[in-house]
């Protein structure tokens, strides 16, 4: 938080951030108090009053607690792509705001180019497809596309990997639920401690968002060392687009511990390049593009 007046030093881009409907609702829905302090806090640096703030949204916000607890927890994401109910005021604001519409907006993009990418590779890999979804949560994302694409569901196994064992419990009884269990299995491990990589297609979603770009690149170049010659990896970034789209979300974020790297797309494909991975493509969330997805190959022998 110390660096967000400096730079954030467009006095006129920050007012504007204020007179959004999202904006307004939220600074409404808050005691006048807690309101009056959250814009002095946006504003310029003042340590008492964000603390305030900050107990406040710990109290009446569900998805401010939890990423207070644990950043980018799958619970958030479980208001975000609509798979639970929100009915208090500055979860709304949430959800409703340009960042969180560009998440449920990612899940989207991923599910109209995640079936038609797995049905390019099951040509080339008789019919069976093995996915390693690293990181997954819940897996919704894989969940959704083989619900979505029943003819997909006999010929993909997907595995969710990911160490809370919470995440993985929620993907679970979903699964159940839709009868795709023969289709998923959980790791309840981080990727590191996994024994096998034989999958043909990796997936990285969200967990590039947070990490300045060398740190992308080792996790990257390890895979490329652990996995198969020929493998697709899809991994997504946040985009600059969205550091300077949504301000007011964005200050938010931060103050309650949600920090993310903003990059560009170049520097989103550059990523690939610069470990040894043939990039292929991008999608977005469109129309924002606050999010970039990329599609890699790592070489083949």
């Amino acid at each position: 938080m110390k660096n967000w007046y400096s730079d954030n030093h467009d006095i006129r881009a920050l007012r504007k951030a204020l007179h959004t409907d999202e904006a307004r609702y939220l600074l409404q829905s808050l005691p006048d108090s807690v309101g009056r302090k959250l814009v002095q806090c946006y504003f310029c640096e003042d340590g008492d009053s964000l603390k305030e703030v900050l107990d406040y949204f710990g109290q009446s916000s569900d998805m401010a607690r939890y990423a207070k607890i644990k950043p980018g927890s799958a619970h958030i994401f479980q208001y975000l792509y609509g798979k639970d109910p929100i009915c208090k005021p500055i979860d709304l604001y949430f959800i409703r705001s340009n960042v969180g519409h560009s998440m449920y907006k990612r899940l989207i993009a991923l599910k109209e180019n995640l079936s038609r990418l797995i049905a390019e590779e099951l040509v080339h890999h008789d019919g069976r497809l093995m996915i390693d979804n690293i990181g997954s949560g819940p897996g919704h994302d894989m969940i959704d596309v083989l619900a979505e694409h029943p003819e997909l569901s006999s010929k993909v196994h997907v595995r969710n990997i990911d160490p809370d064992s919470a995440a993985l419990e929620i993907g679970r009884k979903r699964v159940e639920s839709l009868g795709l269990s023969d289709s998923f299995s959980s790791i309840n491990k981080n990727f590191e401690e996994v024994d096998d990589f034989d999958a043909h297609m990796i997936l990285l979603i969200g967990i590039f968002c947070p990490m300045k770009r060398r740190i992308c690149e080792l996790i990257l170049k390890r895979l490329g060392n652990l996995y198969r010659p020929g493998t697709l990896v899809i991994y997504s970034t946040v985009q600059k687009r969205m550091k300077h789209g949504d301000l007011l979300m964005r200050f938010i974020m931060e103050f309650i511990g949600w920090h993310m790297d903003y990059k560009t797309d170049e520097e989103t494909e550059a990523i690939a390049r610069a470990t040894g991975w043939k990039p292929l493509e991008q999608f977005f969330d469109e129309p924002l593009r606050y999010n970039c997805i990329q599609v890699a190959r790592s070489k083949p022998q």
